[in-house]
């Protein structure tokens, strides 16, 4: 093992059920105007980057309380996937068992759109079994993606992969669907999103004659990505052919099977707050970030592209003592990522837990 211990992690909290009530956060949050808007082609949308926030809460939540949360938020139609519970869990090596306990993916239909939403971790886990050495990269496939990602994060979303696409298969009509998550969702929530872009992308221009995709006819096609807190998924190559899958379906529409033309938006924001330590690791030498990065900093304002890029590479590991606090709180979802997004389209503070 190498890299930070779990001890090494200040103010990182506990995010269980038992201590944080995911579905009270969703509750007071739904009353205060949330919702989605038409996805802009080029831009990030502050509206919906605030209902995915909420979807990441609510992936937090126990099963029941998870689905009520769908539920308030408009979305009729909803289940929540535990790993652990799966039979597919119960082959995986020992090192994957702590983050694997951990994750759930939270997928909810409404009569518009589509969110697969995936759980994180508790912080100081995360951060351990990131800089573990010995799960370095493998590379990514089936679902012709290039490139390489962090093991860890491609097994534990193999665990998973097959339970979403067949709830998706029940979606009604074709919509467009949004992949979010915190931390280690939004990690795994990339990889899931890589997959389902490069199976879109051989259905649309029939690169695999042999495979049969005419599920996809009637699946959600991507619409984007937006993520808080996410550390590093893969190397210079992955990030490359995630790119090139997202331009691709901008530029090229397709008809589905009742004639109508679809131009998908697939817009990609990654949300990093402040001095998050997560979205450090792991080490930036191998393992790249997905781009378009959103920089929130500690007073809540937000900074875009390169001038973010700017901010963050300047401020890596420049923290004053008393500032070694920030690691594990800036990570936290609902009183910093969830709070400083609600403040993007509104001037008072939420009020909200």
């Amino acid at each position: 093992m190498s890299g930070l211990a779990c001890s090494s992690v200040p103010g990182a909290t506990d995010r269980t059920p038992a201590t944080k009530d995911s579905e009270a956060i969703v509750r007071c949050y739904s009353g205060k105007g949330v919702g989605f808007e038409a996805q802009p082609l080029d831009r990030m949308s502050a509206k919906n980057a605030g209902m995915l926030a909420l979807f990441s809460e609510a992936a937090y939540a126990p099963h029941d309380a998870a689905i009520s949360a769908a539920h308030m938020l408009g979305f009729k139609r909803a289940e929540l996937f535990s790993l652990a519970k799966l039979e597919r869990a119960k082959t995986i090596e020992k090192r994957l068992e702590l983050v694997v306990a951990d994750s759930q993916v939270l997928v909810a239909e409404s009569d518009d759109v589509v969110v697969v939403s995936f759980r994180g971790s508790e912080p100081t886990v995360l951060t351990d079994w990131l800089t573990d050495l010995d799960f370095f990269r493998e590379a990514m496939g089936p679902g012709g993606v290039q490139g390489r990602v962090h093991g860890g994060f491609y097994r534990a979303e193999a665990i998973i992969h097959d339970q979403i696409m067949d709830w998706l298969k029940g979606v009604t009509g074709v919509k467009p669907m949004y992949v979010t998550g915190h931390s280690l969702g939004a990690a795994l929530g990339t990889v899931f999103a890589a997959r389902y872009m490069a199976d879109y992308d051989r259905f649309v221009n029939r690169k695999q004659n042999d495979i049969d995709f005419t599920d996809l006819w009637t699946m959600p096609y991507f619409q984007g990505m937006y993520n808080y807190g996410s550390p590093r998924v893969g190397d210079s190559n992955f990030v490359t052919i995630f790119e090139f899958l997202v331009n691709r379906a901008k530029i090229m529409p397709f008809e589905t099977a009742d004639g109508s033309m679809i131009k998908p938006a697939g817009y990609v924001a990654r949300f990093v707050a402040d001095q998050d330590i997560v979205t450090r690791v792991p080490g930036s030498g191998e393992f790249k970030h997905i781009r378009n990065l959103k920089y929130l900093d500690s007073a809540g304002r937000l900074y875009e592209d390169a001038r973010a890029e700017a901010i963050v590479n300047d401020s890596v590991w420049r923290l004053p003592v008393e500032r070694l606090l920030d690691w594990g709180l800036d990570h936290m979802m609902g009183k910093t990522y969830q709070e400083q997004v609600f403040r993007l389209t509104h001037s008072e503070p939420s009020g909200c837990p």
